[in-house]
């Protein structure tokens, strides 16, 4: 501390011989001997810290290491004194702020590398996020293309690109969603059955190409499974367009077994779809098996009076409804006493109310209903014997 050059930090800790070098000495003594090697303290250079020390960075930087160096450490770089513009990968964005260890050697126990660092592809430091999903794109999956170096997120990959560059073009509700709704972190054993790409970090990826880009790789089946044969050919969109999910295609008439004519026009689907599972997250409409018989929908008011098969199925009614009435309105009845009864009505029956000879009756059940079946067409059973039995067969 008392020279000219006060030893600092890493400086104390050095062997002497580390900067006073033996100096051998030729000469010969008076009495005829060799003069012994010496250290050498007086005259040497230290203007600067090559005498001592090789420049690793070949004068690059000029001579005065004290602009980037301290005696703490080697590898203690002054950040806030260095400036990176002067070499060949000036420091932007966020670059800016990442620690020189991080690319110039992480590992304390190594010194740190400067010379021959590879810098044109991102890839030459960073790991592949997306390991090789974008390999095969025209741009082998230059990270510049969705990323800059304002940061990783958000990406710059925009809906237009999407639409141009990927093979799935993003149309109504579709141009709203957040990417990550579809481009999800998977385990590996997922993203593989997902991508059909395999992975072998032990880690969450996010999902940039699918395997398959039908509408149930993102979307969970809320139909649970009624349209499953239809769909090992097609989409959904054959029922539903991208614009808001309950927007449909679906035409009733020209799609389903049950075309809509009449009062069936104005009703809501859910008159005829019933809701099933309503107390779980993801409700589910009955659309399969829907029978197409009036019974599946309506109550029979006959209470049964018309029925000619016991059973209900999807083949075949219990009743056939459609005898004696029509889709534009329940009433008046189409049903054509003179064709369709055993009682063909002439003369003054033809004015009679059909009340009269069909009464009100408790059949099954404690509601009145109107008695069809079975009636008599006998004269008696709806008209007093005016000639008090005179005329009664015997």
């Amino acid at each position: 501390t008392k020279t000219k050059y006060a030893l600092t930090n890493a400086h104390t800790s050095l062997e002497c011989i580390k900067c006073h070098v033996k100096i051998a000495d030729p000469q010969k003594m008076t009495d005829g001997k060799t003069d012994p090697d010496y250290s050498k303290y007086s005259p040497l250079d230290f203007k600067n810290c090559t005498p001592c020390h090789a420049d690793p960075h070949q004068n690059k930087f000029g001579q005065n290491c004290e602009s980037c160096h301290s005696t703490t450490s080697w590898l203690d770089i002054r950040n806030k004194q260095f400036d990176h513009k002067k070499t060949r990968y000036p420091l932007i964005e966020k670059h800016s702020t990442v620690a020189c260890e991080a690319c110039h050697q992480p590992d304390r126990k190594k010194p740190p590398i400067y010379k021959d660092m590879k810098f044109n592809a991102c890839l030459d430091c960073h790991k592949d996020a997306h390991v090789g999903q974008l390999a095969q794109r025209t741009d082998h999956g230059a990270c510049e293309t969705c990323h800059n170096l304002k940061g990783f997120h958000p990406s710059i990959f925009t809906t237009t690109m999407h639409n141009s560059q990927s093979k799935y073009v993003l149309q109504g509700a579709h141009e709203k969603t957040d990417c990550i709704k579809c481009h999800v972190k998977l385990t590996p054993k997922e993203f593989t059955s997902r991508t059909g790409l395999k992975v072998t970090a032990d880690s969450s990826h996010l999902v940039l190409k699918f395997l398959d880009q039908r509408c149930l790789s993102c979307h969970a089946d809320i139909h649970r499974g009624q349209f499953a044969e239809k769909l090992k050919t097609k989409d959904c969109d054959i029922c539903h367009k991208t614009t808001t999910w309950k927007d449909l295609v679906f035409n009733h008439d020209k799609d389903a077994r049950f075309p809509l004519l009449g009062k069936h026009k104005s009703q809501t689907c859910g008159k005829c779809h019933k809701t099933l599972d309503s107390n779980t997250a993801m409700k589910r409409v009955l659309y399969k098996p829907v029978s197409i018989f009036c019974e599946s929908c309506h109550r029979d008011i006959h209470e049964a009076q018309f029925v000619t098969n016991k059973l209900l199925s999807p083949e075949r009614p219990q009743t056939y409804c459609e005898n004696c009435h029509k889709n534009d309105s329940f009433r008046p009845s189409i049903f054509d006493h003179s064709k369709q009864s055993r009682y063909a009505l002439d003369g003054a029956h033809i004015k009679v109310e059909c009340t009269k000879c069909h009464p009100k009756t408790r059949i099954s059940s404690d509601t009145l209903v109107t008695q069809y079946k079975p009636i008599s067409t006998e004269c008696a059973a709806c008209h007093a014997d005016q000639h008090e039995g005179v005329f009664e067969k015997k």
